[in-house]
């Protein structure tokens, strides 16, 4: 993952897409180094945890309300929900990326959250990014 960008990953057409726009923060926090994207509706971080695979967060499996094993075209993945998190509009999809991973993080604003699973548009996003990810 040396060489893979979060902040250059989603082309502004993509960005535009998946409902977020304006400039990329960087972000830089427990190991973990990103972009947040803010968007009308929701705030969405693609992190690279590097040294932390998908392993990793399943041995974290008690900081989470929910963690399930999914694909993203055709890496291993899992979504999770933190502790506590369960309702408030806030979802991970983690990436497999060899002894790394990819941590995509869905935030939406609090009217959203009734009408739109944060789950859903953080798969959709992965979906996107996972195909930028190094083989």
């Amino acid at each position: 993952m040396a060489g893979f960008d979060p902040c250059t990953a989603l082309s502004s057409s993509e960005l535009q897409n998946l409902g977020v726009s304006g400039e990329s923060k960087p972000y830089n926090k427990q190991g973990e180094v990103g972009c947040d994207y803010e968007g009308d509706d929701l705030l969405l971080t693609v992190l690279k945890a590097e040294g932390r695979d998908l392993a990793a967060w399943e041995g974290r499996r008690n900081n989470f309300d929910s963690l399930t094993k999914n694909d993203v075209g055709g890496r291993q993945g899992l979504q999770g929900i933190a502790l506590g998190g369960t309702g408030q509009g806030v979802c991970n999809q983690f990436v497999d990326a060899g002894k790394d991973s990819l941590d995509i993080v869905v935030v939406l604003e609090s009217d959203r959250v009734k009408d739109t699973d944060p789950c859903a548009k953080a798969l959709e996003v992965a979906q996107v990014v996972e195909q930028k990810l190094p083989k």
